[in-house]
């Protein structure tokens, strides 16, 4: 059985994807949100810090500065042998290298999301930089035929999440600033950023565009070609 350290989004979006079959336990700051959580799902083991010993497979959803507290504190409880994922875009493996004793190691495991959208949209896609390749299998057979999982860097992961986040807020306010200086109403404007914005991305990605968008998109394909 997997320990996921931390229960936040991410791994809840997790949760949603994973086989009925896929048990895991769950330590937590706040144990009493675990306990109240087994009782909508019973694939879920709530555990304390004096059984960290059990458990061989660790994903630490922590955010960085927790995740070396966290460490610092509780790598010599694990196992000699434990593999720890690290699933947090902005924490790399060197991060996590100086805390582990002999024999522990860490793999990137990256997913390229936003755990929201991963939730809702029931599917995702994980990035492993595997130091052996059982690692990447063990974490296909833990999430399921829900998520892709391949190999590849960290860094890319990083990059892609940072500049699509970047991007995607520079296009929804440009567009809400571009709106408001029509002096459209602020209800309007709030529906097209959220119900237009994704529709039209979404109906992108599946090539279903209407009239209008799929001109559209003929005259960005124009534009960038000349």
């Amino acid at each position: 059985m997997d320990l996921f350290i931390g229960y936040g989004r991410l791994p809840q979006a997790l949760l949603t994807l994973m086989p009925p079959s896929a048990q895991v336990a769950i330590y937590n700051r706040t144990q009493e949100r675990i306990r109240t959580a087994q009782e909508n799902d019973q694939r879920i083991v709530s555990i304390e810090s004096d059984q960290f010993a059990a458990y061989e497979h660790v994903w630490l959803f922590l955010p960085v500065q927790a995740l070396k507290t966290f460490l610092s504190t509780y790598a010599e409880e694990f196992p000699g042998n434990a593999t720890f994922y690290l699933p947090v875009t902005k924490a790399t493996q060197s991060d996590v290298i100086p805390y582990l004793k002999e024999g522990q190691r860490v793999v990137a495991c990256k997913f390229v999301t936003q755990a929201d959208q991963l939730k809702e949209d029931g599917e995702g896609l994980a990035v492993v930089t595997p130091v052996h390749k059982k690692d990447r299998e063990h974490v296909q057979a833990l999430l399921g035929k829900n998520m892709t999982v391949i190999e590849g860097a960290e860094e890319d992961v990083l990059e892609v999440n940072r500049l699509a986040t970047k991007r995607t807020i520079e296009m929804v306010t440009m567009l809400q600033k571009e709106l408001k200086e029509q002096s459209i109403d602020d209800q309007i404007i709030d529906y097209a950023s959220r119900q237009i914005v994704l529709g039209v991305t979404k109906a992108y990605h599946q090539g279903k565009l209407g009239t209008f968008g799929q001109r559209v998109l003929q005259e960005v394909k124009e534009r960038d070609e000349t």
